[in-house]
C-alpha cells in the first residue's frame, strides 16, 4: 500500500499537465453589423465611412464585420424602422 501512493503520485503529476494542455478554447464569435450610410457612393463622406469600416475590421482583428448599406442614385430616403424590425439593418 505504501508503494502504490508514490507511484500514483508520479503518474498523476505526469498526466495532469497533458490533460490541461489538450483543452481547446473556442474562438470569439464574429460580430456582424449592418449600418445604413446616407451617403452616395463615390462621395468623400462615403469614402470616409469605408475607411472607418476598414479601421474597425483591422483593430478588431477581423472579429467585427461592418457592412455599409446606403442609397443608390435616385433612390428616396428610406424609412428605417421597418428594416430594423425585420433585421435587414441594425439600429445604431
Amino acid at each position: 500500500m505504501k508503494k502504490i501512493f508514490p507511484v500514483a503520485l508520479i503518474i498523476f503529476s505526469i498526466l495532469a499537465p497533458a490533460v490541461q494542455a489538450g483543452s481547446i478554447t473556442a474562438a470569439e464569435p464574429i460580430t456582424a453589423w449592418k449600418v445604413h450610410a446616407p451617403f452616395m457612393p463615390g462621395t468623400w463622406e462615403r469614402k470616409s465611412a469605408q475607411i472607418w469600416v476598414d479601421d474597425i475590421a483591422k483593430m478588431s482583428g477581423g472579429r467585427m464585420k461592418i457592412t455599409l448599406l446606403g442609397p443608390m442614385i435616385g433612390e428616396p430616403w428610406p424609412d428605417l424602422h421597418p428594416y430594423v424590425q425585420t433585421g435587414d439593418i441594425d439600429a445604431g
